[in-house]
């Protein structure tokens, strides 16, 4: 793991598109801010980069914190300042490697091939920043007279930018000035500067304009997968019936299996791995291996999880319909879908409609009617923000 922090700057206010501070409006079905977070968590599965901090405005820590705790990558949430550069140097703070890349959560297509040539240019004395140069003829305005600008030596800068963060830490504690960028503090101490090739698609949303754009290419980048699974479990003395996580120990039986039987997670972790490409969890964690004997089943949904996170996708939502004579689970869904939110959405509450739990009866016919099997089947909605790795 290289050892590199990932900061997003998200603590502004967008007062220029009004409403909702802009990177919390939701571009193609998720915040702004998680655009560039998703690519970092990927970053991170990649050994690109160590960890995640977001510095966001007043009010708003909880709510990133809920969305982010569920990924594997080390992440912290922080409340940012009154100017940019104090909420980058919270941020700062928080952070643990030696160097940085710093991204303004209001650029959502972040090319990660442009943050590894960032940080292969950068050491403890030279920063690095991605730029474009000027294509468009450029005019300055005087009093109402207009003059042309030569625009060969000028170029647009972008984020994220790479620095030595112990050195840049040093720099904005040392100077009161709201810098536009952290290169503009990085040159005022003479300190070496290396630009790479920036990529246009790495645009900053600042006006309307820029948000309808952005939409458009929104459309082209949001992924959508379903998946289905099944399992069946025959119900025998001398076992705890759990379902859902949750042990039911009020029925004489429980449900046969090489690990504890939950029918409802092995249903849950089939669908999640077939939606996401991945084998079943009968080849993944078999009953040949002994280490998963009598293994409690929300491990395995946990191992599964971090699989389909390795890959971007995001859990939308389960539809579950459990199949069993007796016992009467009516008041036991409740308990199993606070289970299993605390497992798929940590950090979301426990009331979470992203899954549903349906009961159906076997009406006395077949081995589910005769008490003798219970079975479950799982439909899972996925989505994820297409990467660049993969392009």
């Amino acid at each position: 793991m290289r050892d590199v922090s990932f900061l997003i700057v998200a603590a502004g206010k967008g007062n220029r598109l009004g409403g909702t501070p802009k990177q919390f409006r939701l571009l193609g079905g998720v915040p702004l801010w998680f655009w560039s977070f998703s690519v970092a968590n990927e970053m991170f599965f990649r050994e690109i980069i160590r960890e995640c901090v977001i510095s966001v405005p007043d009010g708003y820590v909880d709510e990133v914190s809920a969305e982010t705790c569920s990924f594997k990558i080390p992440s912290k949430v922080v409340l940012g300042g009154n100017s940019r550069t104090s909420s980058v140097l919270k941020g700062l703070r928080a952070c643990t490697a030696d160097k940085v890349l710093i991204h303004d959560a209001a650029r959502p297509f972040l090319n990660p091939e442009v943050c590894m040539d960032l940080i292969s240019h950068s050491d403890a004395i030279t920063g690095s920043i991605p730029c474009l140069p000027i294509n468009d003829a450029l005019k300055e305005q005087r009093d109402e007279t207009f003059l042309p600008v030569e625009r060969e030596r000028l170029h647009i800068t972008q984020t994220p930018q790479c620095f030595d963060r112990g050195e840049l830490i040093k720099i904005l504690e040392n100077h009161s000035t709201d810098f536009k960028d952290e290169a503009e503090a990085w040159l005022l101490t003479e300190r070496k500067l290396v630009m790479v090739k920036g990529d246009p698609l790495t645009f900053k949303i600042t006006y309307e304009s820029d948000w309808k754009h952005a939409e458009m290419i929104a459309l082209g980048k949001k992924e959508y997968t379903q998946g289905i699974g099944y399992d069946i479990h025959p119900l025998v003395p001398g076992r705890v019936l759990i379902l859902g996580g949750v042990p039911i120990h009020d029925f004489p039986l429980g449900l046969k299996g090489h690990s504890d039987g939950d029918v409802v997670i092995h249903a849950i972790a089939d669908s999640l791995l077939g939606a996401t490409g991945n084998q079943d969890i009968g080849m993944l964690f078999p009953s040949s291996d002994t280490s998963y004997k009598n293994m409690d089943s929300r491990i395995i949904l946990g191992r599964v999880i971090d699989m389909i996170h390795l890959r971007g996708w995001k859990i939308e939502h389960l539809d579950i319909v459990i199949s069993a004579q007796k016992p009467i689970l009516r008041d036991h869904v409740q308990p199993m879908r606070k289970c299993l939110c605390r497992i798929l959405f940590p950090g979301e509450g426990n009331d979470s409609r992203k899954i549903s739990i349906k009961i159906k009866s076997g009406e006395r016919t077949g081995p589910v009617g005769n008490c003798e099997c219970m079975t479950c089947t799982v439909i899972s909605c996925l989505s994820r923000i297409k990467s660049f790795f993969d392009q």
